[in-house]
């Protein structure tokens, strides 16, 4: 029998793997809702006949519930305005990102997973960027019960949510819904390495590059991580891709912030590259520091632990917790980052090891059935 499924998407660069993704099940009609603000389309690029676009939230929904009435709906995260998503009369499913399930322990927006994303440096330069304007409006918020408002919005859209995908299958439990099923899908890349090959080292003569953190987001505690480097007292390339998250203000404030630094010199990816030619120009880096509290920037983890990378996370974070426990070999940030030499710690058996645990998590026969078999027990 065929499941008919509708997409809600965002204009994001994982969206055409996804569409590829569902293009492979025959037993699954899928269709696709883009919801986008800007006058131009600027990341998805397929325009298949099951691809459709709208700038009207409402008449998105609209469109959704003059659907058949045995439709799954499919969020991809939450980029539709949860007053209009409360109004889908279809069974509704969750891709959740991270950035929709977690929020800063002192965050008025409290999300599913309040937790510490921000450490020191990067705390105290979110604080002191807050201008007493916003100050004021914030307190006002409190007292006029606004989050207390949006925050049962929120819950009321988890409540009417009947099955969650999460990156990490952990955060599923973390969140402690009873009587939600958990979704097995995942952002799968459909193009896999043939071989292993092992990780260059990098010149003596040659200033070694970094990779740090994967977005403009201050949760990629950027500051703390460049602090770091700075320290070790050797010259150092740090390679921070700031071309999407984050805003303005904080875009501004990092450029100023580094300009102090005598041994680190930043490079920013600014521009918006597609994924062939963001990864060649990370694979010239020899080690990549992640610096996110929260489950964050998988794609660009696993792309340098299969290729070889010292990787290097927080020890109490939660990517952290999730490599180590898949078996992958990589580096603490609080313990390991200070012996940083520019030369590879990770012998080549250990980034082999890396590589086989990444090909077997990338499965794509058994992960084709893991979703085949979802949809056929699912009962609407």
């Amino acid at each position: 029998m065929i499941k008919k499924v509708i997409h809600i998407c965002s204009d994001e660069k994982f969206i055409d793997g996804a569409i590829a993704q569902f293009a492979r099940y025959k037993t699954i009609e899928s269709s696709f809702f883009i919801i986008h603000h800007d006058r131009e389309i600027r990341y998805v690029k397929s325009r298949c006949p099951n691809v459709f676009f709208f700038q009207s939230e409402k008449k998105l929904v609209e469109t959704v519930n003059q659907s058949s009435s045995d439709c799954v709906v499919i969020l991809h995260s939450i980029f539709v305005s949860i007053r209009h998503l409360l109004r889908i009369q279809r069974t509704i499913f969750i891709c959740c990102w991270g950035w929709d399930i977690y929020s800063d322990v002192h965050d008025n927006l409290k999300k599913m997973l309040p937790i510490d994303l921000y450490k020191p440096y990067t705390r105290k330069m979110l604080n002191s960027q807050k201008r007493m304007l916003e100050r004021v409006r914030e307190m006002a918020k409190v007292c006029l019960g606004v989050y207390f408002f949006h925050n049962r919005m929120y819950r009321r859209l988890f409540d009417k949510i009947s099955a969650i995908s999460t990156v990490f299958p952990i955060e599923f439990h973390m969140m402690n819904l009873s009587g939600k099923c958990f979704f097995p899908f995942r952002y799968m890349f459909m193009e896999l390495p043939n071989d292993f090959v092992p990780k260059e080292p990098t010149s003596l003569s040659a200033v070694p590059r970094i990779l740090v953190g994967n977005s403009l987001d201050p949760t990629n505690n950027h500051i703390d991580i460049l602090e770091r480097l700075e320290k070790i007292g050797r010259p150092i390339e740090a390679l921070i891709p700031i071309s999407y998250g984050g805003n303005e203000r904080y875009k501004t404030a990092l450029k100023k912030y580094v300009l102090k630094f005598q041994n680190v010199k930043t490079t920013f990816l600014e521009t918006f590259m597609d994924r062939k030619q963001y990864f060649n120009l990370v694979n010239t880096c020899c080690a990549a520091v992640f610096g996110h509290m929260r489950q964050q920037s998988a794609g660009n983890i696993s792309h340098a632990l299969k290729n070889g990378f010292d990787v290097y996370l927080y020890n109490d974070s939660l990517n952290y917790a999730y490599y180590r426990e898949l078996g992958y070999k990589f580096f603490s940030i609080e313990n390991d980052l200070c012996n940083f030499s520019g030369k590879p710690y990770l012998s080549i058996e250990s980034q082999k090891e890396n590589f086989d645990i990444y090909m077997n998590d990338a499965d794509l026969c058994r992960y084709d059935e893991e979703m085949m078999k979802f949809f056929s027990s699912f009962e609407l």
